[in-house]
Formats: C-alpha cells, structure tokens, sequence
C-alpha cells in the first residue's frame, strides 16, 4: 500500500462522519468507517455480503434508488434523513452520494453526518416562533377585549355616573334659592353620594388596568385583598402564608410575582374545580419561592407543553423574564401544584 493510498484508508476509518461504500447495483456493503459502525447501530456479527438497506433505514434507501440516475463523482446531497437507533429514538442524519472508480466499473460511496442536534434546534426554534406568534396574538386579542371592556365601563357606569351627576347638579342649580337650609344639606348630600359613587367606579376601572394595591398597600397585603377577592368571588376557600420580607422586593419583581399568583388562580378557577387552594409564598436563598396547590381534578401534563396552553406560555414568558423557574407538579391524590422561583437580585 503506497502512501497516498494509506492516507486515503486513514482518512475513510478515522472519519468523524459515517462512511459507507456499497456496490452501485446491488447495494452489498463493501466497507464501513467506525462511526458508521455507531451511526447505524451497525451488527459486525452478521456476515458479509448484505445490502446496507438493512442498517441505513428505509428513508436513506429510497433516496438513493430515486436519485440513482443523478449520482456522479462529486458529492450529491440526500438532504436530511430520519433513522432509529437501537432504543427506538429518531436521529436525524444529513447525508451525501458519490461514484467512487474500481476498475471500470464504480461503486457508492455514502456520507452521513449526524445533524441530531441541529435539527431539534431547529425545531424548538420553529415551537417556539409559533408559541410566540399565538402569544402575541392573544395579547391583541387580549388588548382588544380590555380596551373594548373599559370603554363599555367608562360609557356605561362612569358616563352614566357622570350624567346623573350633572343632572342632580342642575336640578339643584335651578332651586337652590328656593331651598331651606336643612333641604339644602339634603340636596349635597345626595349629589356627594353620586361623586362617592363616580370616585369607586374610577378607581375599580384603576385598579382592573394596573395592580395599584400594591402601591397602596403593599406586597403582602395586596396579595391578602386579591386573593380574598379571590375566594368570594369563586367560593374556593383559600390557605394563605406570607413568610418573604417585602422590603427585599423591588417593584418589578412583585409585579411579576403578583400576575403570576392572578394568573394561577384565573386557572383554578376556571380549569380545577377546587374546593380548596393553598397559596404560600416565601423568601428563600435570594429567591422568591411562591407555591399554588389546588385540590382539584389534576391538570393534564401535555396541556403543560402545548402552544395552545397560552396562559401556560404567558406565565413561563413572565417567568422567563425574570430569569426564574416554574415547575407544574400533579398531587398525590389528586390537583395541580405550581411552583414558580424568581431571584430576588436579578
């Protein structure tokens, strides 16, 4: 063996790709590389001559007999194949075809190379663009319902409000001179009840938009007023821990943490049909580690991946941002626990 043929062998054994060389006609393997032997789970046991169909997969077969007329000295692209290996798990392998010379005649020289990694790459990208367009849809649609509902509540309670208001203010205008004093007080009075009225209306539109209790009250005492809000509304009795020090908690943080207990509990009700839930949030290890169990009937684990769970999404995005887990647990008897960390120094 001459130099320039030993280099040429040394090349074909110690190729990182996987290399096959198989006759043209009949597809019996010749020769195959080390990672060939790994690549296609290839049996060393079985004796030679067999046709590589029975170790490069049905996929990578096919190609080859359709594209056959196409195959020349240069490297021909087979594209992306799928194959199994010996545990049933699909390896995705990006495969090239040439002649290779013998005598007059030439056999086929396969490369293959594991693309494994770059296509699930790949496709957690394409997901993840989809999670993203679904997202972002329903924060328009989202948007569009907000904005739709807080001009009805403007136009029906506050324009209604302000309108009465105005009329009770001109009737008063018109007969104030001819007023008592005690019909006078009894006249304000009234028309101070409609401004009460006008102010609650206000602030509940307020406080739908932005979580202005936080601001009001606090981080913990807010979450006491929302939750209990909670549980009237919905019947679902509530067990609530504080242990986290709010003085640690900057503004973002209990914003985030305040949208994800809104949410949870949005799906509880909605989804659970709980009787009861626990709600435990507590400062641990410069975390904020918040802890929502239910007693209801279990949440479905692929609703957990799917991009159609966009509450699940608009929660892991939420979390996402402030660079934190979340983690949804079955119970042991039956609910859905969710645990949700945030770094209290992000």
């Amino acid at each position: 063996m001459d130099y320039k043929e030993e280099l040429c062998n040394t090349f074909f054994k110690n190729n990182c790709s996987a290399m096959v060389i198989f006759a043209n006609d009949s597809l019996h393997l010749i020769e195959i590389n080390e990672e060939g032997k790994r690549l296609f789970n290839f049996n060393e046991e079985i004796a030679l001559p067999y046709s590589v169909s029975d170790f490069i997969g049905e996929e990578l077969t096919k190609k080859i007999k359709e594209h056959s007329k196409k195959i020349t000295e240069k490297p021909f692209s087979l594209g992306v194949s799928e194959i199994y290996d010996k545990n049933g798990k699909e390896i995705y392998l990006d495969s090239y075809i040439q002649k290779t010379k013998k005598g007059k005649s030439f056999d086929y020289l396969l490369t293959s190379l594991d693309v494994n990694y770059q296509v699930l790459a790949k496709n957690q990208e394409i997901n993840a663009n989809l999670q993203l367009r679904a997202l972002y849809n329903r924060i328009e649609k989202i948007q569009e319902i907000e904005r739709n509902r807080v001009s009805r509540e403007i136009h029906d309670e506050l324009g209604q409000v302000l309108t009465a208001l105005k009329i009770r203010i001109s009737l008063f205008g018109r007969k104030f001179t001819r007023l008592s004093i005690i019909e006078v007080d009894d006249e304000l009075i009234d028309i101070l009840g409609y401004i009460n009225n006008t102010i609650k209306t206000v602030k509940k539109i307020a406080l739908e938009l932005k979580p202005v209790r936080i601001e009001e009250l606090g981080f913990s005492d807010a979450i006491r007023w929302y939750v209990q809000d909670f549980s009237k509304k919905s019947a679902i009795k509530y067990k609530l821990t504080l242990k986290q020090n709010d003085d640690l908690l900057s503004e973002d943080l209990t914003t985030t943490a305040y949208r994800l207990i809104q949410e949870s509990l949005t799906n509880v009700a909605k989804h659970s049909k709980a009787m009861k839930v626990n709600i435990s949030i507590r400062t641990i290890n410069e975390k904020l580690k918040i802890e929502i169990a239910d007693n209801g009937i279990g949440m479905k684990f692929p609703i957990i991946f799917s991009k159609d769970s966009l509450g699940i999404i608009g929660m892991k995005e939420r979390v996402n941002t402030a660079n934190g887990t979340i983690r949804f647990q079955l119970g042991k008897l039956s609910g859905t626990r969710v645990i949700i960390d945030l770094p209290i120094k992000n």
